[in-house]
């Protein structure tokens, strides 16, 4: 890790022999900031002083930062998004919105009545794609900044309240609180959403993180038999539904996914995570589920991830890991 003094200008670090501080110059290209920064090859945590006065603030601060140094070998590489939406008024209106359910989610012990809080939060946030500009996508440009920004501040939250509190959950409440009257939540949002999320799916959803991944599993769905327990869904509204867990038949095979899949609105299509996608043959497998195809389909990795689209079977000589 790295201190920079602003008002000297001056950066220093821990020699890892003596423990003694010592100085280092930062390279041209390296503004000071709290950030990531590589340093003599090595990705290295540069934090700004004076640092936070309490440990979880500053133990929150150090593990965002490391985040950040090791997502992009986690398959989620850095990627901002376009999210100027967010100070418009009704950007700022839906978002405020989203922000005080999620709240209220994370604050209520009753699971049912925490459901009704986190689906009206995703409501809210399924009406702001009105506010992008034309031509634009707002889901998919805060989705950005949510696994770039949200995930690192889910990442420092959730494990500096490991080592102190044990309970993430209460300063994630107030920060979303105090997040309702922030001047410009442009690239802000998702240090109080992306928490907020985290802890919920945590909360019902507990292998989530394993199936993380910057892409997705498509199926085309045209006649599909589904079996899914009616107790266990999560609707996103316009979106679609996600069926925890499920079964789908169609005419490229079965899926089986206890970790469950979303379905879009008409069951037009479903989605699984992509990512550490493996298999050959009628045989495939991913985070959370596995598909058995028919012959006369095969999974293939496009711009967008990964689909099911007809054609042979790619033979086992050929491993489909990851886009291999």
């Amino acid at each position: 890790m790295i201190v920079h003094d602003r008002t000297s200008a001056t950066s220093w670090r821990r020699d890892p022999a003596t423990g003694a501080l010592v100085p280092i110059a930062l390279r041209r290209d390296q503004p000071p900031a709290n950030t990531c920064i590589e340093i003599e090859g090595t990705p290295t945590v540069l934090l700004l002083l004076p640092l936070p006065a309490d440990g979880d603030g500053l133990a929150t601060l150090y593990w965002h930062e490391q985040w950040h140094c090791v997502q992009a070998a986690l398959g989620l590489p850095s990627s901002e998004g376009d999210t100027a939406h967010l100070d418009s008024e009704a950007g700022r209106t839906w978002l405020r919105l989203e922000l005080r359910a999620l709240a209220q989610a994370l604050a209520t012990t009753d699971d049912a009545d925490a459901r009704r809080h986190a689906a009206a939060a995703v409501a809210f946030r399924d009406q702001r794609s009105g506010a992008a500009a034309p031509g634009g996508d707002a889901r998919a440009e805060e989705a950005r900044v949510e696994r770039n920004e949200g995930l690192a501040e889910y990442t420092g939250r959730v494990l500096a309240a490991a080592a102190g509190k044990g309970d993430a959950a209460p300063d994630v409440v107030a920060a979303l609180r105090k997040a309702d009257t922030t001047a410009s939540f442009v690239r802000s949002a998702a240090y109080a959403t992306g928490p907020a999320y985290g802890l919920l799916l945590d909360r019902w959803s507990p292998q989530w993180r394993g199936g993380l991944s910057a892409d997705a599993v498509r199926l085309p769905l045209r006649a599909p038999s589904v079996s899914f327990d009616p107790r266990t869904l999560f609707p996103l509204d316009d979106i679609g539904t996600v069926y925890l867990p499920i079964t789908v038949r169609d005419a490229w095979g079965e899926l089986t996914a206890p970790a469950g899949a979303l379905l879009l609105k008409e069951w037009s299509l479903a989605r699984v995570q992509g990512g550490a996608v493996e298999g050959c043959g009628t045989a495939w497998k991913g985070p959370g589920w596995t598909l058995t195809l028919n012959e006369g389909w095969r999974p293939e990795r496009q711009a967008v991830g990964w689909q099911l689209t007809p054609g042979a079977a790619l033979p086992c000589g050929t491993q489909g890991r990851d886009g291999e």
